[in-house]
């Protein structure tokens, strides 16, 4: 009875064969269109902090880069 129970949903059920389950995207997914004022003010000396944080992060692979340039291309040793 049990097997039956369980079993007779499964076997009535059509294939699945070719079915693609796209989920749909929802508004809040999408994100939020209207501009806010900030809820907490940030002063002039933390964005600056910030600023130079972001561009010691964003720019120090690129000086690593091209200081090892030399290194690579083996042009420091003088013949």
């Amino acid at each position: 009875m049990f097997l039956k129970s369980v079993l007779a949903p499964l076997l009535r059920r059509p294939p699945m064969v070719g079915r693609v389950v796209v989920p749909a995207r929802s508004w809040t997914q999408v994100g939020n269109v209207v501009s806010t004022p900030p809820r907490v003010q940030c002063s002039f000396a933390e964005k600056m902090v910030h600023g130079f944080i972001m561009m010691f992060i964003w720019l120090s692979p690129i000086c690593f880069f091209l200081s090892q340039l030399k290194v690579w291309r083996r042009t420091y040793v003088e013949d």
